[in-house]
């Protein structure tokens, strides 16, 4: 029975699992696809935003590595001083004509041009580059950065996709494992035993004995006219006093109650009345009603004290209470 009872338990803890994991993975996915969903368009601004901020350090990098001179420009002051050196060289030998002077000077012009060319190219250079980088400065200051598609996890310093596993697990357990914890719980809730599981019954009193004809058998009342079987098995069961009531109650029938030889009754409220009273003067507080009434009932039982009904009271045969 006990093999079978963990087979059982192994077999609940693998559905259990199952179960739990297939919460948290369904979880996980409604969770990030509604998420992507509501993050899309801050994503896609976000991205927009990077590549305006990506363009304008591209053009600001251009900027800064722009050289002071360029090839072509240091090509052409070469070449124009050269011009210059062959125009006062040749044209102070004997040899050259006016004609030779003319080209040397054409030449020299020439070179001149090229230097101008060459300075009108890198200002325009430098010119388009600086305007690119205020284009991207005007574009980048003109799109409003846009909110952060995840603000908790960035506050928090996690990852988006560690607030979405975390979320998930916390709702999977919360929907699945709250049920089980609840299972698991009622089903090892233990019974408390009863403090009167190991008393053992205590003695009756020592009293006189009962004469035979009042006996629990006995009819209880003065004539045929008003006449109740007593029984006591059919009486209402009361529950299991506890060892404290029982060991007042035969205090207080050994102190208050004497037995009698003839068929005097009693009225349990009166006995409840002068328990109280006993009680009271020795400074000690009585116990409920319903408590020391079932150890009375227990004792009137081991003692043989017939107990029942009468005129819609409860009487006691055989006992009265001492002066």
């Amino acid at each position: 029975m006990g093999e079978r009872r963990k087979a059982v338990a192994a077999c609940l803890v693998v559905a259990i699992g199952a179960g739990e994991a297939y919460a948290f993975i369904s979880t996980a996915e409604r969770l990030t696809v509604a998420r992507e969903a509501s993050q899309a368009p801050l994503r896609q601004a976000m991205e927009a935003r990077q590549k305006l901020e990506t363009r304008l350090a591209k053009a600001e990098a251009a900027v800064a590595s722009l050289p002071e001179t360029s090839a072509r420009f240091q090509a052409a002051l070469h070449a124009k001083t050269a011009a210059d050196t062959a125009v006062v060289t040749k044209s102070a030998e004997r040899g050259c004509a006016a004609n030779c002077r003319l080209l040397l000077q054409a030449q020299s012009d020439q070179t001149n041009q090229e230097v101008e060319a060459a300075r009108r190219d890198m200002a325009d250079t430098r010119a388009r580059l600086e305007q690119a980088v205020v284009d991207a400065r005007t574009d980048l200051a003109a799109f409003k950065a846009p909110p952060s598609p995840s603000p908790f996890a960035d506050r928090i310093g996690w990852s988006a996709w560690v607030l979405d596993l975390v979320i998930a697990a916390l709702g999977s357990i919360a929907a699945n494992g709250l049920a089980c914890f609840l299972m698991v719980f009622g089903a090892h809730s233990h019974t408390v035993p009863t403090e009167t599981a190991n008393v053992t019954p205590p003695e009756a009193p020592e009293w006189p004995a009962q004469p035979a004809e009042a006996q629990p058998e006995r009819l209880v009342g003065a004539g045929a006219g008003n006449v109740v079987p007593i029984r006591p098995a059919r009486h209402r069961r009361s529950r299991e006093p506890s060892p404290d009531a029982i060991k007042q109650a035969k205090g207080f029938m050994v102190a208050r109650i004497t037995r009698t030889d003839d068929d005097a009754e009693t009225d349990v409220r009166a006995l409840y009345r002068d328990y109280v009273a006993w009680q009271e003067g020795k400074g000690r507080p009585p116990l409920p009603e319903t408590e020391i009434g079932a150890a009375l009932v227990h004792l009137f039982k081991v003692a043989q004290i017939p107990f029942g009904p009468k005129d819609g009271k409860a009487v006691a045969r055989g006992i009265a209470l001492k002066a």
